[in-house]
């Protein structure tokens, strides 16, 4: 089992819409002699840094609940304009 499905949602749903994609970009460069545009690489970055947004604000969602950080901000969430949290995750 891959990390991703024991971890639950929204991780789960990384695994099963994006592994194979990010797998691709890993291994696939070396293997096959995969030659991508200078720029196709800028937009690759981009969709891994979203999802690298995503991931942390999650992280910082379950920091804020674990160590109860809510109690002494309670609008500590709200500063979360960027990269809202997952709903699960609220």
């Amino acid at each position: 089992m891959r990390e991703g499905k024991a971890l639950k949602a929204p991780f789960e749903e990384i695994d099963e819409v994006r592994y194979a994609e990010l797998s691709w970009y890993t291994h696939a460069a070396g293997l096959t002699g995969f030659n991508l545009k200078s720029e196709t690489f800028l937009l690759l970055a981009g969709c891994q840094f979203a999802l690298a947004a995503k991931c942390y604000a999650i992280l910082l969602t379950a920091i804020i609940d674990e160590f109860h950080l809510s109690k002494a901000d309670a609008r500590i969430k709200s500063h979360f304009k960027v990269c809202p949290p997952s709903p699960s995750h609220r």
